[in-house]
């Protein structure tokens, strides 16, 4: 982050579950996280979210606003954690899914995503009361990953809990200014990122498991038609991936990335300085990833 401090967080952290209980019945199935996937008691669990959330907070502006994704099991010690991190809870807003899901008495058709506010400094409302077009409750109704349509089976193999780009665009829009530094510590496979270009909000994404990193690249890669490279070497994805120094175990669950979307508002707006494209490759753009 250097001397740029967050102005927003939208998190989705791990729900302390097995894939088990989060995956459909389908076709796809996926692998448990590297940690916080039913192996935490809750003490553990509380304690991973405070230090998790206490993280994000130390590097974020006063006033600055985070999203945090959780699951009705879990919601209360999500709030147990923020009590000792933020200096408000601002709502709880439910994501009414337009699919139920799994279940067991009843399938779930939500999940809740707590809304809090850093430090003891007034937070951006772009929404006030619906005043400048903005009509917004805490009720946000957008499909789940069992109903993007034509796209859903794409989405639920990139990621176990991918959220809809337009849920997380709109929260942006909500609480932020043009231009401002958005974090996920959470990132997966990239939909902040991917939101943040849209909306025209810089991203700083950080991601533990390398399967997931290199969706979330690729995704952006997709979106932008541009490719991402390592700030530090110039090496893109695929000279990483191909190149001599490939790391012989690539899902080493000691290795993370570190992503950063675009410096300046607009899909278009150039990271850092690129390289002079050429005519048989798209335009490289520097993107500051890290694999430890």
């Amino acid at each position: 982050m250097a001397e740029t401090a967050a102005e927003c967080a939208f998190l989705d952290v791990p729900y302390n579950l097995a894939q088990a209980e989060l995956s459909t019945r389908g076709k796809v199935r996926h692998p448990d996280f590297v940690f916080a996937s039913g192996e935490m008691s809750q003490k553990e669990y509380v304690a991973f979210l405070s230090a998790a959330l206490g993280n994000v907070a130390r590097v974020s502006a006063p006033g600055a606003v985070h999203f945090a994704c959780i699951d009705w099991r879990h919601v209360q010690d999500l709030l147990q954690a923020a009590s000792s991190v933020y200096g408000a809870y601002l709502n709880l807003v439910v994501w009414n899914k337009t699919n139920a899901g799994q279940g067991g008495l009843y399938r779930n058709q939500h999940e809740l995503i707590g809304v809090f506010r850093v430090g003891e400094a007034r937070h951006r409302d772009n929404v006030q009361m619906g005043r400048y077009g903005r009509n917004r409750s805490n009720v946000w109704t957008y499909p789940g990953a069992n109903g993007f349509g034509a796209e859903r089976l794409a989405h639920l193999a990139a990621h176990p809990t991918v959220k809809p780009l337009q849920l997380v665009a709109d929260a942006l829009k909500d609480v932020t200014r043009s231009g401002a530094v958005v974090l996920d510590t959470f990132v997966g496979s990239g939909t902040t990122i991917l939101a943040g270009e849209q909306v025209g909000r810089r991203v700083r994404a950080v991601e533990i498991e390398p399967r997931y990193a290199q969706v979330a690249i690729r995704r952006w890669e997709r979106m932008t038609g541009r490719t991402a490279v390592c700030e530090e070497t110039g090496a893109s994805l695929d000279d990483w991936l191909h190149g001599p120094t490939r790391r012989a175990d690539q899902n080493s669950r000691d290795a993370c990335a570190l992503l950063s979307s675009s410096e300046s508002s607009g899909p278009a707006a150039s990271l850092a300085s690129e390289k002079t494209p050429s005519a048989a490759s798209p335009p490289r753009r520097r993107v500051r990833t890290r694999v430890l």
